[in-house]
């Protein structure tokens, strides 16, 4: 009875790793069209396989299987129905290499040593049945690699070569197995070719690992670009509309003055009140234009101050900054554009949505103070935010209804972005030589920034 329970316990598993290998297949010809059905559909197909090579042994009847594993699981995958037939087919030609390599390898008196021990006891099908299933799994994952890869190729100009990383990991698992199973390993050979490998592999896992950590790298710059993309193309959107109401007050100009002028002279001082005020409310998005003379942050703080102000923030500004200050476009689009926007993210969740800006420049320094109503819960220890509790937990404490739903969902993925953007921050920061502060004080969040940069010297 053990060795039955035994023996289903590795048909669970390997059929487990086998299902986990056939989706990956699929990943590679198809795109996933309903992923709940596609769950569905691997649940039911996993426990009908595990039933059937329980109960058949049979070689023909394994490939049927295999063959109808794969159609029924492309169900869930958008795609015409030859083609889904002709790479079910495919993969059912690489198990079988896969199996023929096994066979080949195992022939060769491979774990025989191990089956002759417990031929007596009539126990020899699990000890043969273990490792064969290990080594044609690894044969099966080392042809899909090969596989994927080739089909990407022909897809992408500049490839990885991860892959063959990996491939490299199958071939040295096969190898240290087949030492084991033969029993080499009792020989110094042996035990040479173990230590070889399992150094190989080491150095194979931490070279994958830096190339992980180089594409977690690349993906966050290609982020941190794309927003500031976004920034840009606000800004042009802004300039082009701001622009615009110039060139239509400019037009009517004369019409207008000379209506005010007829006003005036009739004594008709309500309608002239009226007009003006109509004029006033046309001419609104010229009071909100930031003009410091320095193309630097007049774009970034035009477009922040306007969504700010757009979502009901009230934004007092006190600036100072000389035409003649080199400052980078791109660094100050970082260090504005991160520290207004999560100003912006934490005063909405107060009553009373209020910033305070400040940006000074006095003979080398420029000071950088952004200050804004926040919730009580904020934290900054050793110069980083933190909270005592989620947003989500907050808003409960507080009794918050329905209608606020999605506005605490947002508040919780921002968080996350939170700290990101002013690691960006600091790392702008520092290209200055500069230093950054985060305090709270009360129900005031107060960031403040330091950058030491030169002035343009302009011969005579």
């Amino acid at each position: 009875m053990y060795m039955f329970m035994e023996y289903i316990f590795v048909i669970l598993v390997v059929r487990l790793i086998k299902m986990t290998i056939d989706l990956d297949y699929c990943n590679i010809f198809f795109n996933v069209n309903n992923k709940k059905l596609r769950w569905i559909l691997c649940i039911g197909v996993y426990l009908a396989a595990v039933l059937a090579d329980i109960i058949f042994d049979s070689e023909f009847i394994s490939i049927m299987e295999s063959f109808i594993i794969m159609y029924i699981i492309m169900q869930a995958y958008s795609g015409a129905l030859d083609k889904k037939v002709l790479f079910a087919s495919m993969n059912v030609a690489l198990e079988c290499i896969a199996d023929m390599g096994t066979s080949y390898i195992m022939s060769d008196g491979i774990v025989m040593s191990s089956i002759n021990n417990y031929n007596a006891s009539g126990n020899m099908e699990i000890y043969y049945y273990f490792p064969e299933q290990f080594v044609s799994i690894m044969l099966f994952y080392f042809l899909i690699i090969i596989v994927k890869n080739i089909y990407r190729t022909k897809e992408y100009d500049d490839m990885s070569y991860n892959w063959l990383y990996f491939m490299l990991l199958a071939v040295m698992s096969i190898g240290v197995w087949y030492i084991i199973a033969r029993g080499l390993i009792l020989t110094q050979e042996g035990l040479i070719c173990v230590g070889a490998a399992l150094l190989v592999m080491n150095m194979v896992s931490y070279k994958l690992y830096e190339s992980v950590s180089d594409a977690y790298r690349y993906e966050k710059e290609y982020e941190k670009l794309k927003e500031q993309m976004d920034i840009y193309e606000c800004q042009i959107s802004t300039s082009i509309e701001n622009d615009r109401v110039v060139r239509s007050l400019r037009h009517d100009m004369k019409l207008h003055l000379e209506e005010l002028k007829l006003l005036a002279a009739g004594r008709k001082y309500d309608e002239l009140e009226n007009y003006i005020s109509a004029m006033t409310e046309d001419a609104k998005p010229l009071y909100n234009m930031i003009g410091t003379g320095n193309p630097s942050v007049d774009g970034i703080l035009d477009y922040m101050c306007s969504k700010a102000q757009d979502k009901g923030v009230t934004v007092r500004r006190k600036l100072r900054i000389p035409e003649d200050v080199e400052l980078s476009t791109y660094d100050m689009n970082i260090i504005l554009g991160n520290l207004l926007e999560n100003a912006i993210e934490n005063t909405l969740k107060t009553d009373n949505p209020y910033i305070e800006l400040t940006i000074k420049y006095q003979s080398g320094p420029i000071y950088i103070n952004v200050t804004n109503t926040c919730i009580a819960d904020q934290k900054v220890v050793d110069g980083k935010y933190l909270t005592t509790k989620t947003d989500i937990e907050g808003n409960v404490d507080k009794g918050y209804g329905a209608d606020k739903a999605d506005k605490v969902k947002q508040n919780n993925h921002n968080r996350v972005k939170h700290g990101y953007g002013l690691d960006n921050v600091k790392r702008c920061v520092d290209k200055y030589s500069g230093t950054m502060k985060l305090n709270c004080t009360g129900e005031l969040f107060i960031a403040e920034v330091l950058l030491y940069v030169p002035v343009k010297v302009y011969k005579k």
